[in-house]
C-alpha cells in the first residue's frame, strides 16, 4: 500500500519539477535546468514506488536551492515547499506567481 501512495505523488512531484525548470530557465540556468529535466525524466520512467518519490521529492529541493541562491534577497524567504515532508502533494508553490496553489486529489 505504501508504493500506492507513493505513486499517487508522481504526477504533481513532476509538475511542480517542470514549474522549476521553467524558472530555471527564465533565470538563465539552462545547464541546471537541462540536468534537472534529465533526472525527473528518468525517476518518472522508472518504478513509480518510494524510492523513485524520494528521488523526485529531492530534485524539487535542488531547485529550491538553486533558485534561491539566484534570487534577490528578501525572495528566497518567501519559497515554500512544493511538498510537504510527508510527500502529500495537496498544495504546492507557484515559483512565478509567488502563492500557493491547491493540486487536484
Amino acid at each position: 500500500m505504501e508504493s500506492s501512495t507513493a505513486a499517487e505523488a508522481f504526477p504533481a512531484l513532476y509538475r511542480a519539477i517542470l514549474d522549476g525548470v521553467a524558472d530555471l530557465e527564465r533565470c538563465g540556468l539552462r545547464a541546471e535546468a537541462h540536468a534537472v529535466r534529465r533526472d525527473a525524466t528518468a525517476a518518472y520512467s522508472g518504478a513509480w514506488g518510494e524510492a523513485g518519490r524520494r528521488r523526485l521529492t529531492a530534485l524539487v529541493a535542488r531547485i529550491e536551492v538553486v533558485l534561491a541562491a539566484h534570487r534577490p534577497m528578501g525572495e528566497a524567504d518567501r519559497l515554500a515547499s512544493r511538498v510537504r515532508p510527508d510527500g502529500d502533494a495537496e498544495t504546492s508553490w507557484s515559483w512565478s506567481t509567488h502563492r500557493k496553489v491547491a493540486q487536484p486529489r
